[in-house]
């Protein structure tokens, strides 16, 4: 789906021939974000980052992931073909972020998004709040 923020459009003209004028939309593309979370995990996943040219609001956990067989969990999102894409997994707060196996921080996984739709698969190894990282 396409979408703009109200900022970036305006009327122009009079009432009778008004005239809508704005920036282009930029082209997306469907990418799906598979990930793999330990059993611990409970009943959330979210993801936050930096999704550039979407007006989502930066390093907010606000995407939550549908639960999937096997300790998987995914969702689709419409971004921008060319934008770089910082992300991380929580389990809806970043007190609740994502650690890795030895329970150091994670750095921000990132993407560029392609031409055509992607899927994107990842491992949670362990949470922040569980599994022994406290």
């Amino acid at each position: 789906g396409l979408w703009a923020a109200e900022e970036q459009f305006s009327l122009s003209g009079d009432c009778e021939d008004p005239a809508l004028t704005g920036q282009p939309l930029p082209r997306t593309i469907p990418v799906t974000f598979t990930v793999t979370a330990p059993p611990s995990t409970g009943n959330e996943v979210f993801m936050g980052g930096v999704f550039p040219e979407t007006g989502f609001p930066d390093w907010i956990p606000y995407t939550m992931l549908l639960q999937r067989s096997g300790g998987a969990w995914s969702v689709t999102v419409d971004l921008p073909v060319g934008s770089k894409i910082e992300y991380l997994y929580s389990r809806g707060s970043w007190d609740k972020v994502e650690r890795q196996q030895s329970c150091a921080e994670t750095p921000p996984r990132t993407l560029t998004v392609g031409e055509a739709p992607m899927t994107v698969e990842d491992d949670v190894a362990k949470w922040r709040d569980l599994d022994g990282c406290g």
